[in-house]
Formats: structure tokens, C-alpha cells, sequence
């Protein structure tokens, strides 16, 4: 019997409340997933080239906010698609914004999506049901050692 393994997600978030809020909902919607949280694009970076998800390069996917300060969230897509090792990762943008024009630019890319932060609470917890739902991962065969504990927000 093969039991399906956490969702190792980077989180790209430079706001501390709107990060929690992520982290809550995926954990109210009882999401299996590891969470790590990155406050801007460098920070990003280091941690998708160091390993930082249970010694495997990259994520399964990144929650990422567009308005960053330094670099934004558009240059980081852009970038991150231009590297061929994280090509498969999906991106998932979670703005404020809910200009037609980010929309469009987001849709560009494969394998990303664009969401608009939710307002009401349960638009959260359905929210993160369906970004979990739509990352599609092999299952972890039983025996083999977790990665790490669901819900873990690691800063």
C-alpha cells in the first residue's frame, strides 16, 4: 500500500500575516505538506538551489506573491522559467492584485496559475484544497522515511 507524501511547498511571501493565513488554510483544509516561507526572491533562490526540501532540489510548488519588494514576483517567474531544473515546478500566484493584465502575463507560463487573495476565511481553506488537488505527486511507498511532518512552516 503506497500512502501519498506531503507537498513540500515554498512559499514566497514578503507580508508575515498574509504567510500565516497560507499556512493556516493549508493546514484547516488538512493539506499534507511541508511548508517553508521565504520573504523575498534571493531568499527564493538560495532555497530552491540549496536543497532545502529534504535534500532534493526545488519544491513541488511555490505559493508566490507578485508585489515583493526588491525584486517582484514577475521577475522570479521569469527567471525560475528560465532555468531548465525548475521547470517542472509549479508556481501557483497568490496577489492582491486583480488586474487583467497580471492574469495574462502569468498564463504565459506553464505549469502556473494565478489567484487572487481570497477575503473571507473558507475562500481560504478552498483555496488551499484546490492548489493541493491540482499538485499531482507519484505516492511515497510504505516503509520509506517521511520527509518531514505535514503543516511544518519552516522560516
Amino acid at each position: 500500500m503506497n500512502a501519498r507524501r506531503a507537498i513540500h511547498i515554498l512559499l514566497v511571501e514578503d507580508n508575515p500575516g498574509d504567510a500565516r493565513l497560507v499556512v493556516e488554510a493549508f493546514r484547516e483544509a488538512e493539506v499534507q505538506s511541508c511548508l517553508q516561507w521565504v520573504n523575498n526572491v534571493d531568499a527564493a533562490f538560495t532555497k530552491l538551489r540549496s536543497g532545502a526540501h529534504g535534500g532534493r532540489v526545488g519544491a513541488d510548488m511555490i505559493v508566490l506573491d507578485l508585489k515583493l519588494p526588491r525584486k517582484d514576483g514577475r521577475q522570479f517567474l521569469g527567471d525560475l522559467r528560465s532555468h531548465s531544473e525548475f521547470g517542472a515546478i509549479r508556481v501557483v500566484v497568490l496577489s492582491t492584485s486583480a488586474i487583467e493584465e497580471d492574469r495574462r502575463w502569468v498564463a504565459r507560463f506553464n505549469n502556473t496559475s494565478f489567484h487572487t487573495k481570497p477575503m473571507a476565511w473558507s475562500a481560504w481553506v478552498n483555496w488551499a484544497r484546490q492548489v493541493a488537488e491540482g499538485c499531482a505527486l507519484p505516492p511515497e511507498p510504505v516503509g520509506e522515511p517521511r520527509i518531514a511532518e505535514p503543516h511544518r512552516l519552516v522560516g
